[in-house]
């Protein structure tokens, strides 16, 4: 499984938006006219704002090494010369870190990046980080003990990274909610405001 690999954060925005659509399309020509404008873009940007407060914590991780079969296919070049069997085990390391906020945020992926999907999981539980090795045996050689370590640093700070363009992408989406949705409302206001006035021009009767 993989993080930041499902859905694109864009597609939380587009259907947040049709929410709103959905939502302005309710008010009355009664509640246009005489209800205040900002108090509704308020109720609305409150209520459709998208907020990524996911977060992780290092503290108390749970690694757990075990050996995963690995597809020859799967292998880098240079392990794959010689390799007659299909699958071969090598050691994996999970490491599974508690969170906090929405951890459906994992699965969305910040717009215009091309960065690789992170190995893992993520659900109400936890998240957790895997890191495969070369090394074919447990324990794992001081070498690779070491390596694994830096790797899941690098890991950490990639994930917290893509956590934070989404939460820059949600503030930005979402400061401009109120102005959209005002912009919308005064041009409906003033529109109505106008055919009302034409109409009352066509009554040959006040």
């Amino acid at each position: 499984m993989y993080l930041f690999n499902n859905t694109p954060i864009q597609t939380r925005f587009d259907e947040s938006d049709k929410k709103i659509a959905s939502e302005l399309n309710k008010i009355t020509d009664n509640e246009l006219l005489n209800c205040d404008l900002q108090k509704i873009a308020d109720r609305i940007e409150q209520q459709y704002s998208i907020i990524c407060d996911t977060e992780f914590t290092t503290e108390d991780v749970e690694p757990i090494s075990y050996l995963m079969p690995i597809s020859r296919e799967a292998l880098r070049p240079e392990l794959r010369i010689g390799a007659i069997h299909e699958f071969y085990d090598f050691v994996a390391v999970d490491y599974k870190f508690k969170i906090q906020g929405d951890y459906t945020f994992f699965f969305n992926t910040p717009t215009d990046t091309h960065y690789a999907p992170i190995k893992g999981s993520a659900n109400a539980n936890g998240l957790t980080l895997t890191i495969i090795t070369e090394y074919t045996r447990i324990p794992l050689s001081d070498e690779w003990k070491e390596r694994v370590k830096e790797d899941i640093k690098f890991l950490v700070s990639e994930v917290k990274t893509r956590i934070n363009l989404l939460k820059e992408e949600c503030k930005k989406r979402n400061a401009n909610i109120k102005p959209n949705v005002l912009s919308i409302l005064e041009k409906e206001r003033q529109n109505l405001i106008e055919k009302k006035a034409h109409d009352a021009k066509l009554n040959p009767f006040k």
